[in-house]
């Protein structure tokens, strides 16, 4: 259990740090639901796709980077990500399958994964003033992180974590 907290902790910060990515685009996975399906269970057990997800909303809201969750009703697979013709009669066992409107050869997965970036771009907001899909920072408000000593420190409006921490307690 140690070594996959330690793995996704890492991989965390590869997300949130080395790729200097401002916001992570997911689809909202019925983590319970897939449980109940007794093929499906213990391989969701085994990855623990809700802890990975918990921990990744935790750090996402700590670094100021946004996380857009899509619905899990959303046709991700079923989009053709060229021409937007959605084939409702793809079934789950189709790994590829091909757009009857335009043509194009799609890899299910990587499809999803494009249409998925592209529903979360949409909803990000286009001007400052509007409500975020997602509870997180402003740009102004996001804390800055300084690396002093090998440990990471954070800094929010002129007061270190540890300080707000302090006078909030007060």
């Amino acid at each position: 259990m140690n070594s996959k907290k330690d793995y996704f902790y890492k991989n965390m910060h590869s997300l949130t740090h080395d790729s200097q990515v401002r916001t992570i685009c997911m689809e909202d996975l019925n983590v319970k639901g897939m449980q109940r399906n007794h093929h499906l269970a213990r391989s969701v057990v085994d990855a623990s796709f809700g802890m990975f997800l918990t921990m990744l909303e935790y750090k996402c809201r700590w670094y100021g980077v946004n996380l857009i969750k899509i619905d899990r009703f959303a046709p991700s697979s079923k989009t053709c990500g060229k021409c937007g013709h959605i084939y409702k009669g793809l079934k789950l066992s189709e790994r590829s399958w091909t757009c009857p409107e335009c043509g194009t050869h799609h890899d299910r997965d990587f499809n999803a994964a494009c249409n998925i970036k592209e529903f979360g771009l949409k909803a990000l907001p286009t001007e400052r003033g509007k409500v975020k899909p997602v509870d997180c920072p402003l740009l102004d408000d996001r804390p800055r992180v300084l690396k002093s000593n090998g440990r990471m420190k954070q800094e929010k409006r002129g007061l270190l974590q540890s300080e707000a921490h302090a006078f909030r307690r007060g």
